[in-house]
């Protein structure tokens, strides 16, 4: 899994010129590993050093397993010389339908790392993460899945049939890398803790925006790592366990893929964490602890100019402000009011030209006349329904209100009485007319019956 080049502008919000961006990208990888047997014990009584710190309160006469991928150690100090242990009472009567544990080995920084890896799982250039799965769901089909197999049928008084799994863990192994680079050159893909990776301001010619960025994105990934998610959500994270039915285990079966789900769904919450983190940096929320104690007592300012540089330039998206452009804004009303505007007044201002222009009396009442309800008048009138006013503006009415009218009356009227009755509210002083304009209307109509 590719994180590609994350630019800290473009995708962490850190705002600056191209000249003082850098870029970081992290890969992570994942396979299978067959724990069982390969690399554990049998059922033993023996109980080996180290196993009180594992289960405190496992019995004397308890069982135990013990899995061998590297010697566990704790803050630089050697533990044990396997990876894990469990015992029969911590398996058979754990709560949880899936227990997640977790160890992470940091090759240039010992002091951090909770094992040691054998030969197989050692790295030099990537941080190398172990998952152990107990899974103790019962599924409604079978499941092939490598880390999630469950293969061994049974029966019980929920389930005519299910699936549990046969192995008391199952494994994947994870490795982690990092790499920075400028706008010409990269550092190679390593772990967090190598020199290449720490050192690449040196390596790179950072100018000091481009350092402080640099610290500050050292700071955000090893923060976001796989073992410091995986510790804080533990088997919260697992995406299976959305599909588990209540406190009774029961699951449908699950892909033959649904490791490969998971870890990508690990490493899409580790990059979510990095831009989370970046921002954190500039605008932490205060989140409530305790009565009278908040997270922000606890937080040490920045003091230093390029770190308080970066805060004042932080950039990220939130749901209490909304940014938009001012130009783009006035510029969209002045074009809309300016469309409006003249929509509304065009038409009055070619009607009084024309009232004004001899040419144009008879096209300006030839388009009234050609308007639909224009037309719907005329057809009224041959029909017997009138007289109108407003005959010659946009919406004419009958002169009465209320008033009702025969259905079939053309047959009473000649066609010169028809036309006589077109043109009489033209003589009537409500039409509001100009004479010259009424003279050129009948011309027009006389003309059109002359020929």
């Amino acid at each position: 899994m590719d994180s590609g080049l994350l630019d800290s502008n473009t995708h962490l919000g850190i705002n600056a010129p191209p000249k003082d961006r850098i870029r970081i990208r992290k890969m992570t990888t994942c396979a299978p590993i067959p724990v069982e047997g390969k690399y554990s014990t049998n059922w033993t009584s023996e109980k080996k050093h180290g196993v009180e710190m594992y289960l405190p309160t496992s019995p004397p006469e308890d069982a135990h397993k013990y899995y061998y991928l590297g010697d566990s150690w704790l803050f630089g100090f050697h533990v044990s010389n396997y990876t894990h242990v469990v015992s029969n009472l911590s398996v058979g009567f754990s709560p949880l339908p899936y227990k997640l544990e977790i160890r992470s080995a940091y090759p240039q920084n010992s002091t951090e790392s909770g094992f040691a890896p054998i030969p197989e799982l050692s790295r030099t250039d990537a941080d190398v993460t172990v998952l152990l799965l107990n899974n103790r769901v019962s599924y409604t089909g079978k499941v092939l899945d490598p880390w999630f197999q469950a293969t061994l049928p049974i029966g019980g008084n929920r389930l005519n049939e299910a699936w549990i799994s046969n192995s008391t863990l199952t494994g994947v192994g994870c490795t982690e890398q990092y790499q920075f680079c400028n706008s010409n050159r990269c550092t190679p893909l390593s772990g967090g803790y190598d020199p290449r990776f720490l050192e690449a301001p040196r390596d790179l010619g950072f100018s000091p925006i481009q350092q402080a960025t640099h610290r500050l994105l050292v700071y955000s990934v090893l923060s976001v790592r796989m073992n410091p998610i995986l510790m804080f959500l533990r088997n919260e994270i697992l995406l299976a366990s959305t599909l588990v039915y209540g406190a009774f285990g029961i699951s449908g079966p699950l892909p033959d893929t649904q490791w490969q789900t998971e870890m990508e769904g690990i490493h899409n919450i580790s990059m979510t964490g990095l831009q989370r983190s970046v921002v954190g940096h500039a605008a932490e929320p205060n989140l409530h602890i305790r009565p009278g104690v908040e997270l922000h007592s606890f937080i040490v300012p920045e003091t230093d100019p390029l770190n308080l540089h970066l805060c004042r330039n932080q950039k990220f998206r939130t749901a209490t402000h909304s940014s938009f452009s001012m130009f783009g804004l006035c510029f969209l009303v002045l074009t809309c009011t300016l469309v409006i505007v003249t929509s509304l007044s065009l038409p009055n201002l070619v009607h009084r030209i024309q009232r004004r222009s001899p040419n144009g009396v008879v096209p300006r009442l030839a388009w009234i006349e050609d308007d639909v309800l224009q037309l719907q008048r005329i057809a009224l009138e041959g029909r017997g329904i009138g007289p109108w006013k407003q005959r010659w503006d946009g919406v004419p009415v009958t002169t009465g209100f209320g008033k009702k009218f025969r259905r079939d009356m053309a047959s009473t009227f000649t066609e010169w009485g028809q036309i006589s009755e077109i043109f009489k509210p033209l003589t009537e002083p409500e039409s509001g007319r100009e004479p010259g304009e009424l003279e050129g209307l009948k011309n027009h109509m006389q003309v059109g019956q002359d020929s």
